[in-house]
């Protein structure tokens, strides 16, 4: 039988601790570090994983934080925070059609985790893919994800929208 260590308890609840200090102070080599001997605690946690590619992604280590969401993804597949990020991440690293391909799982499939769901609106993933339909010249992707778009009038819709039109050589309407 297996003893409770109040000890281990509480250097886990000071690691998490100065992990959220160290992010909060922007300190990335510290909160990786604090990461990384949590890690070594429980190397599959969802969030600890999550955590470490988001640190990840701050410091635009994208081909680093990628493997990590999609580790996360192979255990746990609707995981908004994971897939949205992955998405984000293959974007900025110039997979746009990958980045497609995982914005578009978020906007089909049906929502399973409520406290997730509050967090990502359907517009917030139309404008990424919007993004990354214009960066991988899709233009009549990025027409219909514009279409689809609940506000019209947002900046970033604005934004795209006049890039598009200069995109489709349709100048005037890109004013």
């Amino acid at each position: 039988r297996k003893r409770f260590d109040i000890r281990r308890v509480q250097t886990d609840v000071f690691l998490i601790k100065s992990l959220k200090s160290a992010r909060d102070n922007k300190e990335h080599a510290a909160a990786l570090s604090l990461v990384d001997r949590l890690l070594v605690k429980d190397p599959q946690s969802k969030n600890i994983l999550l955590i470490k590619a988001n640190i990840l992604l701050d410091q635009k280590l994208y081909g680093d934080a990628v493997p990590i969401y999609q580790s996360v993804l192979a255990t746990y597949p609707d995981s908004l925070i994971a897939l949205f990020n992955l998405g984000y991440a293959q974007k900025e690293l110039g997979s746009f059609s990958e980045a497609i391909a995982t914005f578009e799982r978020i906007l089909n499939r049906p929502a399973t985790n409520a406290s997730e769901v509050p967090r990502l609106t359907e517009d917030q993933i139309l404008l990424q893919l919007i993004d990354a339909s214009l960066k991988n010249n899709d233009l009549v992707k990025a027409a219909s994800y514009l279409s689809r778009l609940k506000d019209k009038a947002s900046l970033e819709a604005q934004v795209f929208q006049a890039q598009l039109f200069r995109m489709q050589n349709k100048f005037v309407e890109a004013r």
